[in-house]
């Protein structure tokens, strides 16, 4: 997410999972990664995780409800990353003899292995796919993961982050203040918007009076379309908020980018500002632009917008110079990526506050997810609750 801005797809260009959607999507790359991905062992001995998954009924076995194949959750769990006391909030107990169990005879006996390396294996596998993942989306575009950090959420995501993040050379990671419930808090905070797009083939290279008359016909009869809308669900005008796109392409390409309509009335002299937006989202994705090339407008589309009211985030209390024992819960054994069995202190995220910084190894333990820190980092606790990852000096 460069500067912000979250980059929306091409309907032409939305999968999930490998499956064409052909509706605008945030632009992500999709894979069967998660607590409930299940691993197993083929005819030909080659060890896989996911994509299948358990789900949350049954579940992974440590769930204790009727599940037997070894998850992402299940080596989490004998791994001695996921407390069987502490799982959302102790509603959920986990049995970590099932899951070593499912683990065992499902992995560890065929490859002949311990449990233990049976588990650290289900972690490096999941972890490979997600980083394959993360490179396909950055690097193969040619995007450079060490300008960004690294943002993992979801229950079990901040589990992973820092493995992630060594992987792909990012940044830092940060973990927002609810990681459980990101994705919710995102839905919660989207603007409620309408599009409306329409065919407009033509050269922006080479553009005409009438080419530019053409597409301030196509914004005005889209953009009306777009209030129509907003109108038949009640909001007010003074609530209407437009944005306007070019989707272009370099002359040959076989995709398009989306690149912003300045403001006012298209005419032959100020057509430049749409290419300048083109090249300049070009060298965004894909680390290039040829600026003499010639730009081909596509597509013409309307997004008719009301914003809604932000969600207020309240900051922490200044730690005031205090130390971390008041959020200290208790320590236990953890095994870290290389093998390393440590005796390892639990805190409670709750009580954290901002400035407090947690050294690894450590495990910073809240309602709706684990954060895994280990041996080598040390993370710091910000103004309004983020908790930002880094290596230790």
């Amino acid at each position: 997410i460069p500067d912000g801005q979250i980059k929306i797809m091409n309907p032409r260009d939305s999968y999930v999972s490998g499956h064409p959607i052909l509706i605008p999507m945030i632009d992500l790359v999709t894979i069967g990664a998660g607590g409930g991905s299940i691993a197993h062992v083929d005819s030909a001995g080659g060890f896989h995780v996911g994509p299948r998954s358990a789900g949350a009924d049954p579940g992974p076995a440590c769930y204790g409800r009727g599940g037997e194949e070894p998850t992402v959750t299940d080596a989490q769990v004998v791994l001695g990353r996921l407390d069987a006391d502490k799982m959302l909030g102790g509603d959920l107990l986990l049995d970590p003899e099932l899951a070593r169990r499912a683990i065992e005879s499902k992995i560890a006996k065929p490859l002949n292995i311990s449990p233990i390396d049976a588990a650290l294996g289900i972690i490096k596998v999941i972890n490979s796919n997600m980083s394959l993942a993360i490179r396909s989306n950055s690097v193969a575009r040619g995007v450079d993961p060490r300008e960004y950090s690294l943002m993992p959420f979801g229950g079990a995501g901040p589990l992973h982050g820092v493995a992630l993040a060594e992987s792909v050379s990012a940044k830092n990671v940060i973990v927002p203040v609810a990681p459980g419930i990101t994705a919710a808090m995102g839905l919660l905070q989207t603007d409620m918007q309408y599009e409306h797009a329409r065919s407009l083939i033509a050269s922006l290279s080479r553009v005409t009076s009438e080419t530019a008359e053409r597409m301030n016909h196509v914004l005005k009869e889209l953009i009306s379309e777009c209030r129509q809308d907003l109108e038949q669900d009640g909001v007010p005008a003074a609530r209407h908020n437009f944005q306007r796109i070019a989707e272009c392409r370099y002359h040959g390409q076989g995709f398009e980018l989306r690149a912003d309509i300045p403001e006012g009335e298209i005419t032959r002299d100020n057509v430049s500002n749409i290419v300048a937006n083109f090249h300049a989202q070009h060298q965004l994705d894909y680390g290039y632009a040829f600026e003499d090339g010639e730009v081909e407008l596509i597509t013409i589309r309307a997004i008719g917008m009301e914003p809604v009211t932000p969600l207020k985030v309240a900051s922490l209390e200044q730690a005031a110079g205090g130390t971390i024992d008041d959020a200290f819960l208790y320590r236990q054994q953890t095994v870290f990526d290389d093998g390393q069995t440590l005796e390892t202190p639990r805190y409670d995220r709750e009580k954290l506050k901002f400035g407090h910084v947690v050294p690894g190894p450590a495990l910073v333990i809240q309602h709706n997810s684990t954060i895994l820190i280990p041996p080598g980092y040390v993370s710091q606790i910000g103004e309004f609750g983020n908790l930002t990852i880094e290596r230790s000096n």
